[in-house]
């Protein structure tokens, strides 16, 4: 449970906040986003934005992606990638500035 303690709820919560939909293409619900963690961090994931992809409750938890991690983490990705340029204008995995200074915009907007 140590990893869980120091997770780095603030990242999370700006991510979410910033992005403010599902990034599920497939998505039929909508409702409680939460953070997911692409790679999990029991399986050596990062707690920051390149590892976050924001899911509502129903495709984070109804699709089994805990169990199945690896099959997903491609799909996950492209969603991302995707989601990230059309709303920020960058893609966390440059892990520059200007996505840092879009985030930050963002989320305060919202």
């Amino acid at each position: 449970m140590v990893a869980r303690n120091l997770r780095n709820l603030t990242k999370a919560k700006k991510y979410k906040k910033a992005i403010g939909e599902c990034c599920d293409p497939n998505c039929n619900f909508g409702y409680g986003l939460e953070t997911h963690h692409i790679i999990p961090l029991s399986k050596g994931g990062v707690d920051d934005y390149v590892n976050f992809i924001v899911l509502c409750a129903g495709c984070h938890h109804g699709k089994g992606r805990h169990g199945r991690y690896t099959e997903t983490q491609i799909e996950l990705m492209t969603y991302k990638f995707y989601v990230e340029i059309v709303k920020l204008g960058y893609n966390s995995d440059d892990g520059g500035e200007d996505f840092v200074k879009a985030l930050n915009a963002l989320s305060k907007e919202t």
